[in-house]
C-alpha cells in the first residue's frame, strides 16, 4: 500500500494564478455557469442538436417498422 491521498472527482486541486486582476475579469467575462465559452457552448449546442436530430429519426423509422408489422390504432 501507498501512502499517497486517493483522490475521487475533479481536478479541483489544480490552482492557476492569473497574472494581474484584468485577466481574471476577462476570463470570468467570457465564461458560462457550465465554464464554457461562447464558441465553445455553440459547438457543443450544435453536437447536441445533431445527436438529438439522429435520435428522433431513427427513434421514428424503428416506430414506423413496429406499425408496419403491427398497426396499434
Amino acid at each position: 500500500m501507498t501512502d499517497h491521498p486517493v483522490h475521487l472527482g475533479g481536478n479541483n486541486d489544480r490552482k492557476v494564478k492569473p497574472e494581474n486582476d484584468t485577466e481574471v475579469i476577462s476570463m470570468a467575462d467570457n465564461k458560462s455557469l457550465t465554464g464554457l465559452t461562447e464558441t465553445e457552448a455553440q459547438e457543443f449546442h450544435g453536437i447536441f442538436m445533431s445527436s438529438f436530430s439522429a435520435f428522433v429519426g431513427v427513434a421514428a423509422f424503428a416506430h414506423l417498422l413496429a406499425w408496419f408489422w403491427r398497426p396499434w390504432l
